[in-house]
């Protein structure tokens, strides 16, 4: 860890945060912040000039909450009996501003102003997932055991604590997290972010006024007819941008209330006279020509919505394809196998084309991060692995066994790499064994099919059987493989023993048969 003497607002404490991954960006760049998208994080990092980030920064992490934060401290360290000190500090790449530390470095301090529903959850020790990223990185950085994690305005009637400790399965998801943003940042493709489109405001329309009494006495279909046939052919259907879809939305709406009105109005006048069909006739007209570009731009709107999103996923799948295919072929004996990322589920009640984007672009970020990581524990096994390269034919079975834990893993591999030698010097042993002088004289000595003894008839095949027996090396071969041996010497001195014992016996064997044929 490197300790930082930075002031906040001077150029170097501005470089320093636009080029370090900090603590209180992490939750972002995992897609866990409220506040902040992902998307958002790569384009301040990859667009935004040092001043311009970290202006962004003081105001949405540093400004609030630091008076606050300042009366918090010496309750805590009243808790934790230590005094604590704000640090500014990274590893490598990866910073933290910790609210405090203790100068032992033991615990660190994280403060956040008071909220009732945050208090309520960390009163219970439950962290939300939004905070364990920043927390977690602290932790990460710093080495220290512990982190009161604070929700407090500053006074002892309003606070709330919890302790949050170190997971080092966190600290690897962080590390390969900012990994995979480190990759989408070198390969950042700018793409504008409009803000919330406004529909356009349709001012000075006409309305269409009828009264009637026996015949028309006041009409302006002459004057507003033609202000509704521009206005009809002067509506965009071709829709391209976030304001088309807003516009559109907003003219279909429109229209469908001015059929509505057209048709009260002309319903109206039909209840004043009679003889005004050809007024009625005109109005029931234009308020169907308003339906129907309702309904057209209703399902435009609809229809290219569908095809954006599609075009969005498909292009993330494609994305998703390649990095799977590209760490599958580099491993090259195995595969890994990670369930597509749920782009459907990840845009659901998505509205604009930017949120759109930053959902599946966060989901395809998180699945690669989860990529990644079997990759590089497979890689460790492999890497293993090829140090026993001359028994490989023996792992046919590799692409399941290598899904196991690495212990495991290594167990398994050790466990018949030692079968298998102890099944290879059974067999030399026994090929390497002598048949003694006496054996062979034996075996000469009786031409016929039976030995004549006091004890009766002994067949020749039971003769050469005893005579001959092999040395039980199947036996010493599943002993030790059934043992774990703390090295490959106890292993081997405790198969030398074993073969010298059997040979002993067989010996011994061969010197009773002997003695027994002499006696005959």
């Amino acid at each position: 860890m490197i300790v930082h003497n930075l002031t906040q607002g001077s150029e170097e404490w501005h470089e320093f945060r636009l080029n370090h991954f900090g603590a209180s960006e992490a939750a972002a760049m995992l897609g866990l912040s409220k506040k902040v998208t992902r998307n958002e994080l790569l384009k301040l990092k990859a667009t935004g000039s040092s001043k311009e980030f970290s202006d962004w920064v003081q105001k949405n992490i540093l400004d609030k909450g630091h008076e606050v934060e300042a009366l918090a401290r010496p309750l805590v360290e009243a808790m934790i009996n230590d005094e604590l000190y704000p640090v500014t500090c990274s590893d490598g790449r990866l910073s933290a501003s910790c609210d405090g530390l203790t100068m032992a470095e033991e615990v660190a301090f994280e403060h956040k102003q008071w909220n009732e529903e945050l208090a309520n959850l960390v009163s219970q020790d439950i962290l939300p997932d939004e905070h364990w990223p920043q927390c977690q990185q602290i932790l990460m950085i710093t080495g220290a055991k512990f982190l009161v994690f604070t929700v407090s305005d500053g006074t002892e009637e309003r606070i709330a604590t919890t302790h949050v400790f170190p997971d080092q399965e966190k600290f690897a998801l962080l590390k390969a997290g900012w990994e995979q943003f480190e990759k989408d940042l070198q390969n950042y493709e700018h793409r504008e972010i409009a803000e919330k489109p406004q529909a356009q405001t349709i001012k000075d329309f006409p309305v269409a006024t009828l009264q009637a009494k026996g015949e028309l006495t006041v009409t302006n279909l002459q004057e507003v007819l033609p202000k509704f046939d521009l206005f009809l052919t002067s509506q965009k259907i071709e829709l391209v941008t976030d304001d088309d879809f807003a516009n559109g939305e907003a003219i279909a709406k429109f229209s469908r209330d001015t059929a509505k009105k057209l048709r009260l109005t002309a319903q109206a006048t039909i209840d004043q006279i009679s003889s005004v069909s050809d007024a009625v006739r005109s109005l029931e007209q234009y308020a169907d020509k308003f339906d129907a570009l309702g309904l057209s731009l209703e399902k435009a709107v609809k229809n290219e919505k569908e095809a954006r999103k599609n075009a969005i996923i498909s292009d993330a799948r494609l994305k998703w394809m390649e990095h799977l295919n590209g760490i599958n072929a580099e491993l090259g004996k195995v595969h890994i196998h990670v369930k597509e990322p749920n782009f459907v589920e990840a845009v659901k009640n998505k509205r604009t084309i930017e949120s759109l984007h930053n959902a599946v672009d966060t989901a395809l970020a998180n699945s690669k991060i989860e990529a990644d990581a079997i990759a590089k524990e497979y890689r460790t096994k492999l890497s293993w692995l090829n140090t026993q390269s001359q028994y490989l034919f023996l792992f046919s079975d590799l692409q399941q066994i290598i899904t196991k834990p690495l212990e495991d893993f290594q167990n398994t591999v050790n466990a018949r790499v030692n079968e298998y030698q102890a099944k290879e010097l059974a067999q030399k042993t026994v090929d390497d064994i002598p048949k003694s002088n006496a054996s062979i004289d034996i075996a000469k000595s009786f031409p016929d099919s039976t030995v004549i003894g006091a004890v009766g008839s002994i067949p020749v095949s039971q003769k050469n059987s005893l005579i001959d027996k092999p040395v039980e090396h199947k036996v010493i071969g599943e002993f030790l493989a059934a043992r774990i041996w703390k090295t490959e010497k106890d292993r081997n001195t405790a198969r030398a023993i074993l073969i010298e014992f059997e040979k002993f016996i067989a010996m011994r064997s061969e010197a009773k048969i002997r003695g027994e044929a002499e006696t005959v």
